[in-house]
């Protein structure tokens, strides 16, 4: 194949741009396959069939993504299960005595989302369902519900114990190893974490915004979603325990299983037992579909012994939420294939071969933040995002050893804000169901914060380059982040 040039990018261009007008994801990232199939076969009709196909085939039969899309299956179950008994209105009905005022509900759903920092699906799909009802009950908007989980969903990345750093720390190793430096992984990764700017000055907007109720996407958010109709309930006498107990096991199995697998297995493997082999040999969503199955069992026969539900309720409920999920579910599958493409057509390697040789080491930093950024965008996928351009990171980096660290966050952090650009990854999608509004509804609602929380992290990083430390690159953006916040954000 000749060189596409600018053409890797046109898978990305056509799958955004089909997903705003047609609002249908699924048909626009359809599309954005058949155009990079067409870029491919050079526009060739049989070639491009073929490359068609073998990219649509390479995201429907991606392993580790159909167990991703078995965990939503079954969650989408759980939670419509727990909904159609009562137990969210019960759930919500008890903590409405608590949370009397807006802010309270705010806060308690910003609190519910940090303390799920183990893993970003389950936390907003678990935040989100359980928070809806609590905060329709305030008249709290749910895009602002949705903007609050999504964003500090992505402690995920910045935490220890998640399913998150396993996954970072062996990219560090590899993309040190690839230029003779290699450290320990979880070395790599614990120096990486100070820069993780976007992350902590995002999640930090995040809470300006629950604690004022004011933000830049009320000017975006002008539709009502209705709570769920009361005749949607099937159940009788549920309680607050009814939610609790199954989503308490869920979250607990979920954290145990991280740690118990990666116990186990880092024994089998002879290796001392520390916190970074046990993250590294941990199952993460093994543990998830395994949390969830014991959750969806313990909570029906729960609802069945209560006289809660019917044999027959259970299931039909549970049917439900599985069709619900089935959509994600396809997007997951579909955005696959387009990141799988957009590593044929070589989109990272042109994206980085295009900007490195002619900038200035001061703007590294920066520009391999909005690299990241801009490749997550175009695949869908931030760990995709993160594979391709930290080997490019630590290579403009290793003349400058101080830099790497920096580098490093630098990457993680903006493959993460690439997530908030996009309706079609699957956090988008996930936080959309759990929140009850369509995902393109909630990117473009909470598009503004993202931008700013992007220009702001894009300062840090600058400010970093040109040599000043670490607490000044945070300061100054956060003042002005906040600034902007109380000057031009409105309830």
């Amino acid at each position: 194949m000749t060189d596409p040039g600018l053409l890797v990018l046109l898978p990305a261009l056509v799958t955004i741009l089909a997903a705003v007008f047609t609002r249908r994801l699924p048909l626009a990232l359809l599309l954005g396959i058949l155009a990079g199939a067409l870029v491919l076969g050079q526009g060739h009709l049989g070639p491009s069939a073929g490359f068609f196909w073998t990219s649509l085939k390479s995201g429907l039969i991606d392993v580790d993504k159909l167990k991703i899309v078995i965990f939503i299956l079954l969650v989408g179950g759980l939670l419509e299960m727990i909904g159609a008994s009562g137990a969210y209105a019960a759930l919500a009905h008890r903590l409405s005595r608590g949370l009397t005022t807006p802010r309270k509900g705010r806060m308690a759903a910003w609190g519910l989302s940090a303390g799920l920092f183990f893993d970003d699906y389950a936390n907003v799909l678990i935040s989100g369902s359980a928070m809806r009802p609590v905060l329709d009950r305030l008249r709290v908007s749910p895009a602002l519900l949705a903007y609050i989980v999504d964003v500090v969903a992505i402690l995920a990345s910045s935490a220890i114990l998640s399913t998150w750093s396993a996954f970072e720390s062996s990219e560090l190793y590899r993309a040190a190893a690839s230029v003779g430096r290699e450290a320990p992984a979880t070395l790599l990764f614990l120096r990486a974490l100070p820069y993780h700017l976007y992350t902590f000055l995002a999640v930090a907007l995040t809470l300006a915004v629950a604690w004022t109720g004011r933000w830049f996407g009320s000017r975006l958010d002008k539709r009502t979603f209705a709570a769920r109709p009361d005749e949607d309930v099937e159940g009788e006498g549920a309680r607050a325990r009814h939610a609790v107990v199954p989503l308490a096991i869920l979250v607990g199995g979920a954290f145990s299983s991280l740690i118990g697998t990666g116990i186990v297995f880092a024994r089998r493997a002879g290796e001392p037992l520390s916190l970074g082999a046990i993250l590294r040999h941990a199952y993460p969503i093994e543990g998830l579909i395994g949390a969830t199955l014991a959750a969806l069992i313990v909570g029906a026969v729960f609802l069945w012994r209560d006289g809660v539900l019917s044999h027959l309720h259970i299931r039909r409920s549970f049917h439900r939420g599985v069709l619900a999920m089935m959509e994600v579910s396809l997007i997951m599958l579909l955005a696959t294939a387009l990141s799988r493409q957009a590593g044929d057509l070589g989109t990272g390697t042109f994206l980085a071969g295009s900007i490195g040789p002619w900038l200035s080491p001061a703007v590294w930093p920066m520009m391999s933040f909005l690299l990241a950024a801009a490749i997550t965008v175009a695949t869908g996928f931030s760990w995709g995002a993160m594979s391709l351009v930290l080997p490019v990171a630590f290579s403009l980096g290793q003349a400058q050893p101080g830099l790497i660290p920096i580098m490093s966050g630098a990457v993680i952090t903006g493959a993460v804000a690439g997530e908030h650009l996009i309706p079609y990854s699957e956090k988008a999608m996930m936080t959309g169901i759990a929140c009850g509004i369509p995902p393109i509804y909630h990117i473009k609602t909470m598009l503004p914060q993202s931008l700013a929380g992007l220009a702001a992290a894009s300062l840090g990083f600058l400010l970093l380059g040109l040599g000043f430390g670490l607490g000044i690159a945070l300061a100054v953006p956060a003042v002005l982040l906040l600034a902007a916040h109380f000057a031009l954000a409105k309830k």
